[in-house]
């Protein structure tokens, strides 16, 4: 028989449209340098992470796992309540322990985990989120104009909505966290890139003053010299090791020893999408 575990939710991103919409533009390439990391660290075997934008996953220390395909979402509220059924799924089985329940997510898995933590605020104990939006509104408003916006543009407004009308912006404010930062009652970790073209820095600058001014607990870290991609590898290092500290602290995990470098390495920069700069890598909690 299984032991309940601790169940660390990874949702990845995708390159412009909700996730599922159009698999082939479905991309986890930032979440492998974040597979890699945890699946080398051996104290935190509990937590297992999912390769892209339309699948979550859990392991046991047995080895066992679940994936999920999202049905082709609306918003964000198919993908949510999906996420919901898998973990209620592992939960009912007793492979995952209820109270040790996380979510985590870069891109739309960020606002995925915003989503998650403001809409269903006593589901998951603790939230990740890496430069995911938290008003779709603001986020199509600022949108870099790079080469996949133009052609990707209609997706987005039939998912998520065309600020430009009228008539869509209630709904797509309905479905933004950033209007429901009050209702959050667990600890949330954020992060971004400053130089992000296609997630502004705004989206989580805003989110975090929202939750501080409503008494949330939110750490947030800003990384200088980052954009939206996969970062830096020592960036992604002193990333992956504020988060492993989050969700110990949380899920009531283990930190590792601290030779980051050996488990995660420079052969991460090849997933390394480019930032709109390149600078010395800083972090600065904010």
């Amino acid at each position: 028989m299984l032991e309940a575990v601790a169940l660390a939710v990874l949702v990845g991103g995708c390159t412009g449209v909700p996730a599922a919409s159009d698999p082939s533009h479905v991309s986890g390439a930032p979440l492998i340098p974040v597979t890699t990391f945890f699946a080398n660290r051996e104290s935190n075997y509990d937590y297992k992470v999912s390769p892209d934008g339309r699948r979550l996953a859990w392991m046991a220390s047995a080895g066992g796992r679940l994936t999920v395909h999202f049905r082709e979402l609306d918003g964000g509220e198919v993908g949510v309540i999906d996420l919901l059924d898998a973990v209620d799924w592992a939960v009912r089985r007793g492979v995952a322990d209820r109270r040790r329940v996380g979510i985590m997510g870069w891109s739309y898995g960020g606002y995925a985990t915003l989503v998650g933590m403001t809409f269903t605020p006593d589901v998951f104990a603790c939230g990740v989120d890496i430069v995911g939006p938290s008003n779709l509104v603001s986020m199509l408003e600022t949108r870099h104009t790079y080469w996949t916006w133009h052609a990707l543009r209609p997706y987005w407004h039939k998912y998520a909505g065309d600020p430009a009308r009228a008539e869509d912006r209630p709904r797509m404010e309905a479905k933004s966290p950033l209007f429901g930062a009050d209702r959050v009652q667990r600890p949330l970790l954020i992060g971004h890139g400053a130089n992000d073209p296609n997630v502004k820095l705004q989206e989580s600058d805003q989110m975090v003053e929202a939750l501080r001014r409503a008494g949330k607990e939110v750490e947030y870290l800003v990384f200088a010299d980052e954009g939206h991609g996969g970062f830096d590898w020592r960036n992604n290092v002193k990333l992956f090791e504020a988060v492993e500290r989050f969700l110990a602290r949380h899920l009531g995990g283990r930190v590792a020893a601290p030779e980051l470098s050996s488990t995660l390495g420079r052969g991460s920069q090849r997933y390394r999408l480019p930032s709109v700069r390149e600078n010395v890598p800083t972090a600065r909690s904010v």
